[in-house]
Order: C-alpha cells, then structure tokens, then sequence
C-alpha cells in the first residue's frame, strides 16, 4: 500500500493554514461587530471602554472604531492559530465552548490587571461578564468548529485523492 507523500501533506498543511488565518480573521470581524452591538445596547458598561478611550483617544473617533476592528479581526487570527495548532482533530463542540471560556478569563484577568480595576462583583458587572462569556463562547464555537471542519475536510479530500490516485494505478496495471 502506497503512503501519502509528504508533498501533498505539506500542501494540505498550507491549505488549512491559509483557511485558519481567514477563519480568524471572520471571527474577529463577527466578534467585533458583536461586540459594537454590546456597547451599542449599553449591555456591557461603557466605563469599561471608557478606561480605554480615556488612554488612547484614537477610539472616540470612527475610524478609530474601524482600527479597533482591525486590531481584532489581527488579534483573532493569532488566536485562531493557537486553536490550530493546540487542537485542530478535536471537533466536539465543548472543546470550542472550553476555548471560548479560556479567552475570556485570560482577557477579563489582563483586563483588571491592567486597568488595576477591583475584582468585586455586583449585580451590573455579573451581567456584563454574563454577556462577554457568552460573546467569547460564540466566538470560541466558531473558531474551534470551522477551524476543525477545515481540517477534517482537508484530510479526507487528501484521503479520497490518494485511493484515486491508487485505484487509478491499479486499474491501468490490469
């Protein structure tokens, strides 16, 4: 039985690379309009986004909004590369959730961290964690089920190419 080269297995690595980056750089978009949307809808407190703005101006401004979306949809392909590469062959759907989860604690810690912001909680600010849990949940979905399907899909058209390819030999030798 013929193995699978490793050109085609390199070629598939670079297929699935290229859909990752766009998979993340999807979910960045998404999560960021999503995330407007939050704001928009006083859902999630503008005093947070007003530390923020209150050290970088740029962001009151709309194209200061438009490079916030373009630091995400970045920031998001970098963590659609991390998923890639920690956990691309698992697709259960808990695993995106888990990374989801994951996010949002790293980003709600480096947040209070670095805003030297209190870790109390009331009524107003276990709604918004409430909220950005479940944004970053959707987004950890997302990233984790399409990051996962493109693999999948990768392999399993690699898989069809190879018994083609062998089948097509085998046919030729009769």
């Amino acid at each position: 039985m013929m193995e699978i080269e490793n050109n085609d297995l390199n070629k598939m690595k670079r297929i699935v690379l290229r859909q990752t980056v766009f998979i993340g750089w999807i979910g960045g978009v998404i999560f960021g309009i999503f995330l407007f949307i939050l704001f928009y809808f006083k859902l999630i407190d503008p005093n947070i986004s007003s530390t923020i703005t209150d050290k970088i101006k740029l962001f009151n401004h709309w194209y200061g909004k438009l490079l916030l979306l373009i630091f995400l949809s970045i920031l998001s392909m970098i963590v659609t590369l991390f998923y890639y590469m920690i956990a691309k062959k698992m697709s259960q759907w808990y695993i995106g959730m888990f990374f989801g989860i994951f996010i949002w604690f790293i980003v709600c810690t480096l947040y209070y961290i670095y805003f030297n912001q209190n870790l109390i909680f009331n009524q107003k600010t276990i709604h918004e964690s409430i909220n950005l849990l479940c944004l970053f949940i959707l987004y950890g979905l997302f990233v984790g089920y399409s990051t996962s399907f493109a693999y999948e899909l990768q392999l399993i058209q690699l898989h069809t190419e190879h018994n083609h390819y062998k089948s097509s030999t085998d046919y030729d030798k009769i």
